[in-house]
């Protein structure tokens, strides 16, 4: 696929790297991570760019308690190890030009309520036009 892979920054913190093409997907440090952000420098290797990576305290992967790092999600091998790959369902519609299912506007005044002024004068309205109509 010639597309881009986007880290998406809604998908916290279950975080997830989406191409912008095609419906591949890249599921990210599961729920370890806090903060992730591009970082504007390259990899030295492979010339991607790098992720700053933040992780919660309680359950970070780095050694010594460290809570941040910034490297090559391709490259590193902690990285790489904490990703894995899937095919998102995607936001088509299955029929083209076909409608949702929507809920509605509801019942104007719900149980209980009676007839409104309103109503009731929108009611009279209606079967006067009627009756007009019929003449």
């Amino acid at each position: 696929c010639p597309g881009t892979l986007c880290l998406d920054v809604d998908s916290a913190p279950k975080w997830q790297i989406d191409c912008n093409i095609c419906m591949q997907q890249l599921q990210i440090f599961g729920d370890k991570a806090h903060r992730i952000k591009v970082s504007p420098d390259l990899c030295d290797e492979c010339g991607s760019k790098l992720l700053t990576v933040t992780f919660n305290k309680k359950n970070t992967p780095l050694p010594a308690g460290e809570e941040e790092k910034t490297a090559c999600l391709a490259c590193d091998e902690l990285f790489n190890s904490l990703t894995a790959s899937t095919t998102s369902r995607g936001f088509f519609r299955k029929k083209p030009g076909a409608k949702g299912k929507g809920k509605g506007k509801g019942k104007k005044g719900g149980r209980g309520k009676g007839k409104s002024a309103e109503d009731e004068a929108e009611a009279r309205g209606r079967a006067l036009a009627a009756a007009g109509k019929k003449r």
